[in-house]
């Protein structure tokens, strides 16, 4: 996906730059970028090369993120379409998935992490809606040790038979 590189993705609230590449997943591609008139900041662009979302989901995980009132979920900032490849842009967490820490003791698993994801899925399951990934590559550590989770690509919404398993109802997330 190098041919990426140094091209320009026009989003809803800005140009920006692909500057690296800077992982890769089941559907997409992330790069490193930065916006025209904000040099200093750096983004992602997740671009999705192998396979994108229908119109009508589509338009939900935009709706859901973009107008996203739940702490603790990486928010969308912007947003568009380049070549007839869709993309998203989100801000860049410097310290990564939790998958890196090192020695998590059981204390902070159940003191820390598990509150957080729990009011985070709260929040997700109120609006009707279902994550429908969460492992750990998918959650994040802002600067402050806060969870942040991100990759809504499976997201889901009860009442949904096309997308492989037909939700009927939200469960109860209980901390």
């Amino acid at each position: 996906y190098n041919y990426l590189i140094n091209k320009r993705l026009e989003g809803k609230n800005g140009i920006y730059n692909i500057e690296s590449y800077f992982a890769e997943g089941g559907e997409a591609v992330l790069f490193k970028c930065t916006k025209d008139s904000i040099e200093s900041s750096i983004y992602i662009a997740k671009i999705y090369v192998k396979r994108q979302m229908s119109k009508s989901m589509r338009k939900k995980y935009i709706d859901f993120l973009y107008r996203n009132n739940c702490a603790g979920i990486v928010p969308l900032l912007d947003f568009g379409v380049h070549n007839d490849i869709e993309f998203d842009v989100f801000p860049f967490i410097e310290k990564g998935d939790i998958s890196q820490i090192k020695n998590m003791s059981i204390m902070y698993i159940t003191k820390t992490l598990v509150p957080q994801i729990n009011e985070i899925l709260r929040c997700i399951h109120s609006n009707g809606l279902v994550h429908g990934d969460i492992n750990p590559r998918n959650i994040l550590l802002d600067d402050g040790n806060n969870i942040l989770l991100h990759d809504f690509t499976s997201l889901n919404y009860v009442g949904n038979k096309k997308r492989g398993a037909y939700v009927r109802d939200v469960q109860a997330t209980y901390g």
